[in-house]
């Protein structure tokens, strides 16, 4: 056990002088400091030449890709696609039959809610769809839906409509209500 704690303070003792070093004098530090200022502008030249190397490689790749996609959607004058909507919320109230205020109308009377106050308050979301494809002799085509969501949940159909014909000619229209 004596040798352990020996170890441990010659250790303490000598471990400081070993780690130090001789003071540097100024110019021994303005030579390192040179030195490192060479091996960065080194550093920096050689990260430059590997940047302009990865712009030249990159721009051939970029010129064949664009060359060989070709678009997935392809748009034209026949055709017509709208999406639209509208949001109702109502809320209506009423103190008497007939009545949509629910002021006193004398000083005098004592007023107190009652059974004859009714709260109504009622909304829908409607979605649009219409669609209209025409053809190059004059022939089109189409439809309208107007599915309908209201307040309380229950989905309807406000409109649905397909229709067919020749310009400025006939036309033939189907409503399903």
């Amino acid at each position: 056990m004596n040798k352990i704690w020996v170890g441990c303070f010659l250790s303490s003792l000598f471990t400081p002088l070993a780690n130090a070093q001789a003071p540097l004098t100024l110019e021994e530090r303005l030579a390192q400091m040179e030195q490192r200022l060479q091996e960065t502008e080194q550093r920096a030249t050689s990260a430059e030449a590997e940047i302009r190397a990865l712009k030249r490689q990159e721009k051939p790749a970029v010129a064949a890709s664009n060359a060989a996609a070709k678009p997935a959607l392809q748009v034209n004058d026949y055709g017509e696609l709208k999406f639209y909507g509208d949001v109702e919320f109502n809320m209506d109230g009423a103190s008497r039959t007939g009545s949509l205020t629910s002021v006193r109308t004398s000083a005098n009377k004592n007023w107190a809610p009652g059974k004859k106050e009714r709260w109504d308050i009622n909304g829908r979301i409607l979605l649009g769809f219409d669609g209209l494809r025409k053809g190059a002799d004059g022939k089109y085509a189409g439809f309208s839906v107007q599915p309908l969501a209201d307040i309380n949940g229950k989905m309807n159909l406000d409109d649905a409509a397909f229709f067919f014909g020749q310009q400025d000619d006939w036309k033939i229209k189907n409503w399903a209500l």
